[in-house]
């Protein structure tokens, strides 16, 4: 069995589940995560782990520079 590293996380989807889920591997696995949509829904606890942004994933350029 291989063993990978992950060291950031991309979650598309800002709803109730992706922000559950965002929260969830932040807070558990101390790892920065992206959480992503075409429109983020306003924090209502900031967590420094988690980075909220707007993005189009039909825009072929935008989700680039986010996976980059």
């Amino acid at each position: 069995m291989t063993t990978r590293h992950i060291d950031k996380v991309l979650v598309l989807g800002a709803g109730k589940i992706g922000t559950t889920v965002a929260d969830m591997i932040a807070e558990q696995h101390q790892l920065p995560v992206t959480l992503a949509d075409a429109r983020p829904l306003e924090e209502n606890k900031p967590d420094p782990l988690v980075r909220r942004i707007r993005l189009d994933v039909e825009q072929d350029e935008q989700l680039r520079s986010v996976l980059a």
